[in-house]
C-alpha cells in the first residue's frame, strides 16, 4: 500500500457507493515506505489492488522487468542511429496523439514499436505468471498495460517454458569494426532514453528524476581500466549535455508534430 491517505480515499470511494468493508484492527498501526513507479499503473490504481488484498487475505507483486536490464537491452541491441531515428518519430508523433497519457515518446513507442519496447516485459511477466502456476497459485489475477493481456496470454500459450535467468540476460553491446565498444556512446544513447522516458520536460524536472541506469552505465564504461578517476565526472557532464541536446530535439519534433496535425485538420475540414 503507497500510503495510508490513499487507502482511506479508496475506502470512502467505495462507501460513497454504497460498499462498506471492514477494515483490519492492525491496519492504523502499519508504517509506510515511499517508493517511485514508472508509467503502467498510477498510485491510485496501485492502492486498490492493495486494499482488496488485504481485505481478502491475498498476495500482491509489484513485478515487471527490472529497468537496469530492460534499458541495457534496448540500449545493446540497437545502433545510435536507429534508436535516434525511433526517438525522432516518437517526439513527433506525440502531438498527433494529444489524449494518451503520459505524454512522452516512450508512450508513443510502445505503441509503434512493441516488439522493442514492450516484448521485453511481455516476456519476464509470463515468466513470472508460469512460476507462480509451478507454485500451486491456482487464480492469479494480473494488472497488466493495455494489450498486455493478450500478448502475456499468447506467450504462455505458445512459447517454451522460461526461467528468470535467461529473461534477466543481458545483450552484449554493438561492438564498432575497428574501435571496438565507446562508452561516450553508450552515455548517448542512455540519455537518448532518459529523455525518450521522461519527455520534453526532463531539465525541468531533473531533480526529481535519479537516472540510476544511466549513472550505473557511467560507472562502468567512463574508466574500464581504472586509469582516470576525474572520468567519472566528465562523463556525468557528457551525460547532462546528450540530455540538454535531446529535450531540444524532442520539443522541437513534438512542434513539427503539432504543425502536422494542424495541416492534417484542416486539409480534413476542407479550409
Amino acid at each position: 500500500m503507497p500510503s495510508d491517505n490513499l487507502r482511506r480515499d479508496v475506502n470512502e470511494e467505495l462507501m460513497k457507493s454504497g460498499i462498506f468493508v471492514d477494515e483490519a484492527s492492525d491496519l492504523p498501526n502499519k508504517k509506510f515506505k515511499p517508493y517511485s513507479h514508472q508509467e503502467r499503473l498510477n498510485l491510485k490504481s496501485i492502492a486498490t489492488a492493495c486494499f482488496y488484498a488485504e481485505n481478502n487475505n491475498l498476495n500482491v507483486i509489484l513485478g515487471d522487468v527490472p529497468e537496469i536490464v530492460y534499458r541495457q537491452n534496448i540500449a545493446n541491441s540497437l545502433t545510435l542511429l536507429q534508436l535516434q531515428n525511433i526517438f525522432t518519430h516518437c517526439s513527433r508523433e506525440i502531438a498527433m496523439y494529444p489524449d494518451l497519457m503520459p505524454q512522452t515518446p516512450f508512450t508513443i513507442a510502445c505503441y509503434h514499436y512493441p516488439e522493442i519496447f514492450l516484448r521485453p516485459s511481455d516476456k519476464y511477466i509470463s515468466t513470472l505468471l508460469e512460476y507462480l502456476i509451478h507454485r500451486k497459485y491456482n487464480n492469479i489475477l494480473a494488472i497488466v498495460g493495455n494489450g498486455q493481456a493478450q500478448s502475456i496470454m499468447e506467450y504462455l500459450d505458445q512459447r517454451k517454458v522460461s526461467t528468470f535467468e535467461k529473461e534477466l540476460e543481458i545483450t552484449p553491446p554493438m561492438k564498432h569494426i575497428i574501435k571496438g565498444v565507446q562508452g561516450e556512446e553508450i552515455v548517448e544513447k542512455h540519455a537518448l532514453l532518459d529523455v525518450l522516458f521522461h519527455g520534453k520536460d526532463i531539465l525541468q524536472e531533473i531533480e526529481n528524476i535519479k537516472f540510476k541506469t544511466s549513472y550505473e552505465m557511467i560507472k562502468k564504461h567512463c574508466d574500464p581500466y581504472h586509469i582516470d578517476s576525474s572520468k567519472l565526472d566528465q562523463f556525468r557532464v557528457l551525460h547532462y549535455q546528450f540530455l540538454t541536446k535531446y529535450q531540444a530535439y524532442c520539443e522541437k519534433e513534438y512542434e513539427n508534430g503539432k504543425k502536422n496535425l494542424k495541416r492534417e485538420f484542416i486539409s480534413k475540414m476542407g479550409i
